[in-house]
């Protein structure tokens, strides 16, 4: 089986059913595999020997991803394996990605080990849930050779530091909103993005309370 653009914005695609090659069409590789799981009446698409990687990405990516994870998330996963692993293993069948192709994947990165990490984190997921469901009986990312890192470690401020900062917003600073917003930070533990999507709406000022809903993200 195999998912393909065709003209017109259309996506294609094509399975065996009896010897015969037969389509089927959608305006989204998702709809496809709706048509599909449809007309095959239940039979079971991930269990399928031609299952491309590429495919699985996209199933793993609806069904275990989308429901779950912020859409800032979701875009940065669907960037990492646009730019890094779809071109290498994408129309290889999920079967029979191995160790070595995505230990190729990692080695042209060495340039970038944070980078490779999070990748690797990422694509070790989506083969996990591949073994977990039965699509595939091993990881290829468990033997895989890379140097793993961690993010930059964050220290807040010490007790004496935030005494400090609050001398010299309440006796020093002419700026009231500046002097807001730390205090706000200070006192909630707020993170910068969630800050910025604060509204109106979500103050209350009966009950002393803000209501923070997500993030926004930085233009």
């Amino acid at each position: 089986m195999k998912i393909r653009h065709r003209k017109k914005g259309l996506f294609e695609l094509r399975y065996t059913s009896n010897g015969k090659q037969l389509s089927i069409y959608g305006k989204t590789k998702i709809e496809c595999l709706k048509k599909y799981r449809e007309i095959t009446k239940g039979k079971s698409l991930i269990n399928s020997k031609s299952l491309l990687f590429s495919t699985w990405y996209e199933i793993w990516l609806d069904k275990y991803k989308k429901p779950f994870v912020k859409v800032q998330t979701l875009e940065k996963i669907k960037s990492n394996f646009k730019n890094y692993i779809l071109d290498d293993i994408g129309n290889i069948a999920i079967k029979k990605v191995k160790t070595e192709n995505i230990q190729n994947i990692v080695n042209k990165m060495t340039k970038f080990p944070r980078a490779t990490t999070i990748i690797m984190q990422q694509l070790n997921s989506c083969f996990e849930k591949a073994v977990a469901v039965q699509t595939i009986q091993f990881n290829p990312c468990t033997a895989v050779v890379y140097h793993k890192t961690k993010g930059n470690v964050k220290n807040g401020l010490s007790k004496e530091q935030q005494e400090l900062l609050l001398d010299y917003l309440h006796n020093k600073c002419s700026d009231e909103e500046f002097r807001n917003i730390i205090l706000i930070y200070l006192n909630t533990g707020m993170r910068r993005n969630e800050l910025l999507s604060i509204k109106y709406s979500d103050l209350d000022f009966d009950k002393l309370e803000i209501k923070v809903n997500g993030t926004k993200t930085k233009n």
